[in-house]
């Protein structure tokens, strides 16, 4: 059985891989209390004035807490934007995902919205539909 986890993590794209890895290591530490949401949100006074330039990433990898919530999400990211990976690329797939990054951090700090993630991964399940026109996708 362990095994068989194993493999299925490993057959994931490198790059989905490494960040499906931060989204369960932040749900956990947020969990246990370690680091506040708060600490991984998006400010931008905090990134330009303060030099925290983790923030563009932790608000592309905090989903919230364990929970089923975050088990449909990290379904939907390994679904779809490993597919995309395969398809694409890893170099690619990486510049994608860092515009859709920097134009969500942009647009949500001037909403008021602290976290990209969700909106990141329906990117990618956007995107895929898109590359696949034809193909039937199970939602």
């Amino acid at each position: 059985m362990l095994d068989k986890a194993s493999n299925m993590y490993f057959g994931v794209p490198i790059v989905t891989r490494v960040w499906l890895s931060m989204i369960l290591a932040f749900a956990g530490i947020s969990q246990v209390g370690l680091v506040a949401p708060e600490m991984l949100a998006i400010d931008a006074g905090a990134m330009v004035g303060r030099m925290q330039l983790w923030r563009f990433v932790t608000c592309a990898t905090f989903l919230g807490g364990l929970g089923m919530q975050l088990l449909q999400k990290l379904y939907y990211l390994v679904q779809f934007g490993a597919g995309f990976e395969r398809t694409v690329g890893m170099g690619e797939y990486l510049r994608i995902l860092f515009s859709c990054t920097a134009t969500m951090a942009v647009v949500c700090n001037l909403l008021g919205w602290q976290f990209v993630g969700d909106g990141l991964i329906m990117a990618l399940t956007v995107l895929t539909c898109q590359q696949n026109p034809d193909q039937q996708m199970s939602l």
